[in-house]
Parts: structure tokens; C-alpha cells; sequence
């Protein structure tokens, strides 16, 4: 599970993209993997989510966040394969930061899970990694300014042309721009990334201070992040 602050974006800006960028450290064997990336649809603590619950008193639809349109969306809003070396894995996430930039209640962070037909597990850095720089981090591009459709003010302006007092003319309104934010946990003053992982060998265990984010093939290690 992992999740972002977003609240640095100004309200409802368009999203022109949006990448998610995570450090690969470790996999316990050559075995490749795919990394797919859920919306997660439900409230959970990372201090509290388990195998079994997304936090006190409130159990999973599924053991693992895994029923569809309860503890997550039905379809990946992302996949892809996951390299044969150590560094950092880009998923494009602009669908799903788009909706909670509209709306913001509907932020309740990623599920990530690993897809493949061998046995396999990959570790990354959570946001609670001794290096910085290494964390999970959310690159988020957008548009600010208003619309370029001259907008008519009343402006008295002197012509050879008779102009009826007060006759509007039109006056350009500042042109959009694009703008980016970088999103990652203790570096530029940001602090609001929450994350965990969850595992089918522990089911009542949390890992929400845990260094790494582990992800293994066959449901059997999921990671949170929000």
C-alpha cells in the first residue's frame, strides 16, 4: 500500500501526466515479474494494515486488499515488467492521480502486486528508507493559468471609430502553463507519503515502519502505499 499527499497541487488543476518511480534493490531469484498497479478504494492505517485487515477493527474484503471494487479496482491502471537489475522502476499512474485531483476524497493510494507464473520476489525501498533519494517518489506534471479565449472587459479606448461608451473590447487572459511537483518523502519539505506491505506468511503482522516493500508472485506479498 502506498499513498501521496497531493494537497502541493492546486484544486481540480488539469493532470498532464503522472509518474510513479520506485528503487529496485533485491529479487530473491532470476525469475522475472510484472509490477501492477491498483487503485486501492477503501481507508486503511499504515500502522495497523495487515493480510487480514486494512486497519483496527476493519477487516479486508479479501485477505490482501484483493476484492475487486471493494479494497481495490478490478483492473490495473498500470504494468509493467520489472528489470533484471537493481534501480528505479517507472509506472505511468496520469489515469488515477487525474481522478484524485478531481477528487481528493477518493485518494486512498496504490496497491501493488506481482504477476508471474514462477516463484519470485522483488524488494523495494519504502519511505522509511535510510537514504532519501531513494524513496518512492510521485512526479506529478499539470496545467495552471487560465484559458486563452480573450474574455471581453468594459474599457473605454480611444479610436478614429466612433465607440459607444463603455463598448467591451477584448483583453487575452494569461496563457496555461505547465508545472511539476516531486513527491517524495523527506526531501523538498514533504512529508506525506505513508506505505506498507503485506504478507500471506504473516497475516496478522504489519510492516508500516519496515525500510523495504516487498512484492512476491503469487499473492503471496502485496505492497501499500499512500
Amino acid at each position: 500500500l502506498l499513498q501521496f499527499d497531493l494537497s502541493s497541487i492546486p484544486a481540480r488543476a488539469p493532470v498532464t501526466g503522472a509518474t510513479l518511480h520506485l528503487y529496485r534493490f533485491n529479487r530473491t531469484n532470476g525469475n522475472p515479474m510484472d509490477l501492477e498497479v491498483y487503485g486501492v478504494r477503501r481507508s486503511w492505517q499504515e500502522s495497523q494494515a495487515t493480510w487480514q485487515i486494512a486497519q483496527s477493527g476493519s477487516a479486508w474484503g479479501a485477505p490482501g486488499a484483493e476484492q475487486p471494487q471493494v479494497d481495490r479496482d478490478a483492473t490495473p491502471v498500470a504494468s509493467v515488467p520489472l528489470p533484471d537489475t537493481n534501480g528505479w522502476v517507472t509506472v505511468d499512474v496520469t489515469s488515477l492521480v487525474r481522478d484524485w485531483a478531481v477528487n481528493p476524497l477518493a485518494n486512498y493510494g496504490l496497491l501493488l502486486k506481482g504477476q508471474s507464473e514462477a516463484k519470485v520476489e522483488y524488494s523495494f525501498y519504502s519511505s522509511d528508507a535510510i537514504d532519501p533519494s531513494l524513496r518512492p517518489r510521485l512526479v506529478v506534471t499539470y496545467t495552471v493559468g487560465g484559458s486563452t479565449e480573450p474574455t471581453p472587459t468594459p474599457t473605454l479606448v480611444p479610436t478614429s471609430t466612433p465607440v459607444p461608451p463603455g463598448q467591451p473590447t477584448p483583453t487575452p487572459t494569461p496563457t496555461s502553463q505547465l508545472s511539476s511537483v516531486v513527491l517524495q518523502e523527506g526531501v523538498g519539505g514533504y512529508n506525506g507519503t505513508s506505505d506498507t506491505w503485506l504478507s500471506s506468511w504473516s497475516p496478522g503482522s504489519n510492516y508500516g515502519r519496515d525500510v523495504e516493500l516487498r512484492v512476491r508472485s503469487r499473492d503471496q506479498m502485496h505492497a501499500l502505499l499512500r
